[in-house]
C-alpha cells in the first residue's frame, strides 16, 4: 500500500518537473538508508541489553 502511494506521489512530481525526479529519488533513497541505519542501531542496542 505505502509503496503504491509513494509511486503515485513521485509520478505526480515527475509530471510537474522531470528534471527534479532524479534528485527526489536520491533524497528518498538517502532517507530510507538513514531510517534503516537508525533501526539497525536501535535493534542492536536492544539485543545487547
Amino acid at each position: 500500500m505505502c509503496d503504491e502511494k509513494l509511486g503515485t506521489f513521485i509520478s505526480r512530481i515527475a509530471i510537474i518537473d522531470n528534471r527534479q525526479v532524479d534528485e527526489i529519488y536520491i533524497m528518498i533513497t538517502v532517507l530510507l538508508f538513514n531510517v534503516a541505519h537508525v533501526i539497525i542501531l536501535v535493534v542492536t542496542k536492544k539485543k545487547k541489553k
